[in-house]
């Protein structure tokens, strides 16, 4: 986890299918019913964190005071492991029919979901309708009219000190994704 904000964060995840806004409140905080783990990062510093998580939906969020209410909540769900298959059988071959080779196909690059990654990285702080997310610290992104390359260096480069720079967290294929996802869909 890294906070480029000026501000220290305390992000929990909680175990629950509530929204962000049904949580329970005390004050302009979250009650951390089914809270999973807390950690606090401090401003401008990074932390690594691993959690195993069981199948069932969790929230992340920050509970500092009113940050929720802002939209600085992301929804995770975890699927069960799948199985692993054992090794494939191929098949018996009649006599007089051999089998029909199979072409080999390299595997080609990673397809990057600029809407998925959207959704996990920007959705917390910006409202776009097409990603049904409901941000409410960043800007509304619905009605942008920028150009991919545009809203590509504005997450390369951030907006400080509200938006973050994402040039060092997010791979150059992952900000093109996003860029080209936001640029399509907004305007």
């Amino acid at each position: 986890v890294r906070n480029s904000g000026r501000r220290t964060h305390r992000l929990v995840i909680l175990g629950t299918t509530l929204t962000a806004p049904a949580l329970p409140r005390v004050g302009s905080r979250v009650r951390e019913i089914g809270r999973v783990r807390a950690v606090t990062v401090a401003a401008g510093s990074s932390r690594r964190i691993t959690v195993t998580l069981t199948a069932r939906s969790y929230l992340l969020i920050s509970n500092r005071p009113n940050d929720v209410a802002r939209g600085m909540a992301l929804r995770v769900i975890a699927r069960p492991a799948a199985r692993v298959p054992s090794a494939p059988v191929d098949p018996p071959v009649p006599s007089g029919n051999p089998p029909a080779p199979v072409p080999s196909t390299p595997p080609g690059p990673a397809i990057v979901d600029g809407k998925a990654l959207f959704q996990a990285t920007c959705g917390g702080c910006h409202t776009l309708a097409d990603a049904a997310t409901a941000g409410r610290v960043g800007p509304n992104l619905t009605e942008l009219d920028w150009s991919s390359a545009r809203v590509a260096g504005q997450i390369r480069e951030g907006d400080p000190p509200e938006m973050p720079a994402f040039e060092r967290t997010l791979s150059e294929e992952q900000i093109t994704a996003v860029a080209e996802y936001v640029s399509r869909v907004a305007g």
